[in-house]
């Protein structure tokens, strides 16, 4: 009886460590779905479902929470006033920013996403990976479209496209997409493409970071089965799909986004923790003039 109660007092002090909230959009106030969330400094994380609501794996309301989804502002604030998140949303003028218009008569493919892999990683955190691209083309600098290569362990795996300016610290600054791409996947390893020619995207002189965000949210769901390295027993586990593939190449910069902050790699960083290969996500792109 006695061990009985400990576990239930373990299993309620496990379901009430959770910080629980909503997010909405301040002039409409309407739900917004598939925000991700990231404890600063932590590996923990979330996304927002359809309803809005969102749930933390932490008691500790002294963390900041960060909320990022494309169209909104990102917003940090106090884990103690997350119980209802408002944000407001960014309004775009394209018309200042887009001069020329594509003529779409050549294109070309960059990228150079070959010899894949994919690692089974748990993806139990919200991250976003991106790598680097410039037009090397002058006259062949318009996105016509992404390719994403991807492996989803369910069968509507849906992800996030981003794509940022570059600031004058090198890493990822300012979406440059006006309006969220949702990008839903079909079980298995799949190149798929994503147009984005309507939106005018021009690479500047500096180059862009296009990503991969990942999203933690049901649909994504699925069970990850392995073998326990030091036990050699089978475990199980939860974890989010889709998941981007990987190459390697040591001329190429990457990008990650996790515990609320960017992270580059390049192949100084490699060289100086010792590790021979940059690990890039298969991402390509399709350039028109």
């Amino acid at each position: 009886m006695k061990k009985l109660y400990i576990l239930l007092t373990l299993i309620n002090f496990s379901l009430s460590a959770q910080i629980k909230g909503i997010v909405k959009d301040s002039v409409s106030g309407q739900p917004i779905p598939y925000v991700n969330i990231w404890v600063e400094n932590e590996n923990i994380g979330a996304t927002s479902e359809e309803n809005g609501t969102f749930e933390i794996k932490t008691s500790d309301t002294s963390k900041t929470l960060i909320f990022s989804v494309i169209g909104y502002e990102t917003k940090k604030i106090s884990a103690s006033n997350s119980d209802n998140i408002v944000l407001k949303p960014i309004i775009y003028q394209l018309e200042d920013v887009v001069i020329f218009k594509p003529k779409n008569t050549k294109e070309i493919e960059i990228g150079d996403s070959k010899k894949r892999f994919y690692l089974p990683e748990p993806q139990t955190i919200p991250w976003i990976f991106g790598r680097k691209f410039t037009a090397e083309d002058s006259e062949i600098k318009f996105i016509k479209n992404i390719i994403y290569y991807t492996n989803s362990e369910v069968e509507k795996g849906i992800f996030r496209v981003r794509i940022y300016s570059i600031g004058n610290d090198g890493i990822p600054n300012e979406d440059i997409l006006p309006e969220e791409q949702l990008v839903e996947v079909k079980k298995g390893k799949h190149k798929t493409i994503v147009d984005l020619l309507k939106y005018k995207i021009e690479i500047p002189n500096e180059g862009i970071i296009v990503a991969f965000e990942s999203l933690l949210i049901d649909q994504n769901k699925y069970i990850q089965s392995g073998i326990n390295i030091k036990t050699k027993k089978r475990t199980e586990q939860l974890n989010y799909s889709p998941h981007i593939m990987y190459f390697y190449n040591n001329t190429f910069d990457s990008y990650t986004f996790r515990a609320g902050k960017w992270m580059r790699f390049t192949k100084e960083y490699y060289d100086k923790y010792k590790q021979i290969k940059v690990i890039i996500p298969a991402i390509d792109l399709t350039l028109t003039n």
